[in-house]
């Protein structure tokens, strides 16, 4: 029986490399009035750069890229890992059945076989642990990139109320209460 968290890195796998074929196609769509806000979500950064604001481009840009380049990194070694432990895993099971059989197997090969099971499970856990980080570290990313798109107030979003706000009064904002988190827009009349 395979672990769950051996199924599971495979649905992220799959996710991820969804996500990627995404975030490549959307560069060569035709501009729409939308596509630039799209991508402003999607690369964090952007719309930083693009008001001027280049310590917080090259902040968010710089860790989104590192975050990213990380997770697969550590998301390859944890494949690593956890092919050796199947592979580990295999060759156990094929001693059980040998053995069924009635064939000779020394004591040695069994918990040899055994001891490179274990430490490649381990050797999985603890890769599984490092890339957990990262999908943490790139989810805080774009969870900040957005709250920074949306607390920023810059540009039209097609929400005017035809009256000028005052230049300090942010048009969005966030509301933290205990464990609660609020989205919040303001509208001046």
């Amino acid at each position: 029986m395979i672990p769950e968290r051996i199924r599971a890195s495979r649905r992220v796998r799959n996710a991820a490399a969804g996500v990627l074929a995404l975030a490549l196609a959307l560069p060569a769509a035709p501009a729409r009035a939308g596509a630039g806000r799209v991508l402003d979500f999607l690369v964090p950064g952007r719309a930083q750069a693009r008001e001027g604001r280049t310590g917080r481009a090259v902040l968010l840009g710089g860790i989104a890229v590192v975050s990213v380049a990380g997770l697969g990194v550590t998301t390859l070694n944890y494949d690593r890992a956890v092919e050796e432990y199947e592979d580990a895993r295999t060759r156990y099971r094929d001693l059980g059945r040998a053995l069924s059989r009635g064939e000779v197997v020394a004591w040695s090969d069994i918990t040899g076989t055994w001891a490179q099971m274990q430490s490649a499970l381990d050797r999985s856990d603890s890769r599984y642990t490092t890339r957990t980080v990262f999908v943490g570290l790139v989810a805080a990313v774009y969870v900040a990139n957005a709250v920074e798109l949306l607390t920023a107030g810059g540009g039209d979003d097609g929400g005017d109320t035809g009256v000028a706000q005052a230049a300090d009064a942010p048009r969005w904002g966030v509301d933290v209460r205990g464990s609660r988190v609020g989205v919040y827009r303001a509208f001046r009349f």
